[in-house]
């Protein structure tokens, strides 16, 4: 499984999906932490690396999953809207 440097305190886990192989789950506040903590970078520094350098590479179908502690503000609008209808 490939793994990103630095950020093991950061995983929660694998993933699987059909036809790949396993991937590991890193918690994005996590590494937020991480970042802020051992190389000393402010928050939102921090934010635009892992946006940039982790969240935006490619290295193919057993690249990391990056797991955020909230639903993205559309889905859980949308999710609410559905709900109200029923």
């Amino acid at each position: 499984m490939l793994k990103w440097d630095g950020f093991d305190e950061a995983i929660i886990g694998v993933g699987e999906r059909c036809s790949t192989d396993s991937m590991i789950i890193y918690d994005h506040s996590k590494m937020v932490e991480i970042l802020i903590v051992r190389d000393e970078m402010t928050f939102e520094e921090a934010e635009e690396y892992i946006d940039f350098n982790i969240i935006g590479a490619w290295i193919g179908d057993t690249t990391p999953i990056i797991m955020r502690d909230q639903m993205p503000y559309d889905y859980c609008t949308t999710t609410k809207k559905i709900k109200e209808k029923e």
